[in-house]
């Protein structure tokens, strides 16, 4: 869905990391995350180069840096999507500031929120935007699609023999990421054991199954999964 960005020539350096680097346009003031290495100091196979949806400031480069720390490692193709996109990076800033500054729940959120948005062939910022008119009064017939949306594809993860408490982390991040960007959904429990449960990492073939049937909507083609030491997938 994102377009490939092109640094522009008269951008400049205004952070430099361990693993990644963050430029600034002298001309707009755009701000240009290129990150190369993961926390291990790893180089990344194909280095990522984002245009950050955020104008520039000290909150932002703490909640770029709070991004490609927690997703370099294991997830570095679903970083320049997180930061292209405002209600992404939104959600980022709720979790760094109001809750835990977890990196393991950023990475799942992500994951789950990014795969949804495939999924439904939406850029994050389109799902949101969706639902307001063009006045920025809140659209009721698209949340009430959007809640049919989410609770569809719930139900075709549970008909893949997801367990519950990975559904459940799965509904709550699709909730939360609507939540903190001003639409409350109304999505139903899949089922009497479900719990939301935040800090548990699905298993490889838990989300194995989930790219199986992420691109049931729309062809949408899915990253490529491959083992790896510490989680048995690779996105």
């Amino acid at each position: 869905m994102a377009e490939p960005v092109d640094i522009p020539s008269d951008a400049v350096v205004i952070k430099s990391t361990d693993i990644y680097e963050l430029l600034e346009s002298t001309k707009d003031k755009r701000l240009i995350a290129v990150i190369s290495r993961g926390p291990s100091g790893r180089r990344i196979d194909s280095p990522v180069i984002a245009c950050v949806n955020a104008q520039p400031s000290r909150i932002t480069e703490m909640i770029i840096d709070y991004v490609a720390r927690s997703l370099s490692s294991q997830y570095p193709s679903l970083i320049k999507g997180f930061l292209e996109n405002s209600s992404t990076l939104k959600l980022a800033e709720y979790l760094y500031r109001r809750k835990s500054k977890s990196g393991k729940t950023l990475k799942l959120y992500a994951y789950f929120i990014m795969r949804f948005s495939k999924w439904v062939g939406r850029a994050p910022d389109d799902l949101i935007s969706q639902c307001f008119r063009e006045d920025g009064l809140r659209d009721e017939r698209a949340i009430a699609e959007a809640e049919k949306l989410v609770d569809l594809w719930l139900g075709e993860l549970e008909s893949h023999g997801l367990a519950p408490k990975t559904l459940s982390l799965a509904r709550t991040s699709i909730k939360t990421f609507y939540d903190v960007n001003g639409v409350d959904l109304r999505i139903p429990k899949i089922g009497r054991s479900i719990v939301t449960y935040h800090d548990r990492a699905p298993t490889p073939e838990e989300l194995q199954k989930i790219i199986e049937i992420a691109d049931l909507r729309g062809k949408v083609t899915c990253l490529d999964a491959g083992p790896r030491e510490d989680s048995g997938l690779k996105l």
